[in-house]
């Protein structure tokens, strides 16, 4: 695929996650996933399974924005999700997003610690 093609892709792919409610984002490769940013750069509440490791915890809480587990627990978690209060989720998602991962507050939050 063409650069041109690749980046038509992401994009309808992106549109398709942000017309979703809840995006299942297991875990990657590494140690977290990228679905996980995704989701909450588009306003989805992702179910994330797998992860040990969530970035800014000690300012984070993560329970308020995504539903977390392992993969055998994915039943329930769907479960879950049909009670939980979606509009807050998905506004703490957001929030994080453009507090923490925008390429631009990522730039500052981490030269802070330095």
């Amino acid at each position: 695929l063409s650069k041109e093609d690749k980046q038509r892709e992401i994009i309808k792919f992106l549109r398709k996650i942000a017309q979703s409610k809840f995006v299942f984002a297991p875990r990657g490769m590494g140690s977290s996933s990228f679905r996980l940013y995704q989701s909450f750069m588009v306003g989805s509440v992702p179910i994330v399974t797998g992860m040990n490791d969530y970035p800014f915890s000690e300012e984070i809480d993560w329970d308020t924005m995504c539903l977390r587990g392992e993969l055998h627990e994915l039943p329930s978690l769907i479960k879950q999700s049909k009670s939980l209060d979606y509009q807050t989720y998905c506004n703490n998602g957001k929030k994080f997003w453009d507090d923490y991962c925008r390429h631009d507050k990522l730039h500052e939050r981490l030269l802070s610690y330095v």
